[in-house]
């Protein structure tokens, strides 16, 4: 006579497990939705009001000088060598020199255009992107870095793309005729009261160029 009732206790002992299963499962699932819920969520407004108070004041500073460090790797042909770039409205100065201190390359904005000297020759022309590539071999698109450098769009078609943890620009892709850029931030510094990008890398197609920013002036 006592096997029914034992039958009926290890009934409502299963009874309870069952519940409890469900109970944790169900918590289980509200948890994960949660957590779906919380990484789904778009920027707050003030970040977003931030982002393009920034983009602002990046295209109202004209004038600034950087110094470091460039390499350029394509293949397997590596070059690296230290930077000095100084710009602002009426004047460019770009120099390249190897570790040693022996000029690589110098480019500097003149009154009909822009000057270039290499291995010890001097070149001139109205444009400065075709002047650089025609002359160093050197695929560098300065015009827009003079923006990117900034982490800024150089055109308005540029697409701009911010680090959800910090609002700071994260990367920028950029198509130049059937030629697709993109730019990819890693650190900045503070400068005053700018974040400026201190390393950052271009890349297109087979070519990446880095650059690692030791010194940043402003003056805006």
């Amino acid at each position: 006579m006592t096997l029914p009732f034992a039958c009926s206790n290890n009934s409502r002992s299963f009874s309870r497990l069952k519940q409890w299963r469900i109970i944790a499962q169900a918590a289980v699932i509200s948890t994960i939705l949660s957590a779906c819920s919380l990484f789904s969520q778009p920027p707050e407004p003030q970040s977003v009001a931030a982002q393009k108070l920034r983009q602002q004041q990046m295209a109202e500073i004209s004038e600034w000088l950087v110094k470091g460090k460039m390499a350029f790797m394509q293949g397997s042909e590596r070059k690296s060598a230290n930077l000095y770039w100084r710009h602002n409205q009426d004047e460019l100065k770009l120099n390249l020199t190897t570790f040693l201190g022996v000029n690589v390359l110098s480019l500097s904005s003149i009154d009909s255009g822009y000057e270039l000297r290499v291995d010890g020759k001097r070149y001139t022309g109205p444009q400065l992107q075709p002047l650089l590539a025609g002359v160093s071999g050197i695929e560098l698109p300065v015009d827009d870095l003079t923006y990117w450098i900034k982490g800024a769009k150089a055109k308005s078609q540029d697409a701009l793309f911010f680090n959800s943890e910090n609002g700071l620009p994260a990367r920028i892709q950029a198509l130049r005729g059937n030629r697709m850029w993109q730019v990819d931030y890693q650190e900045f510094t503070k400068v005053d009261e700018h974040y400026m990008p201190s390393k950052l890398t271009l890349k297109h197609g087979q070519l990446t160029i880095k650059l690692a920013i030791t010194d940043w002036q402003l003056d805006d």
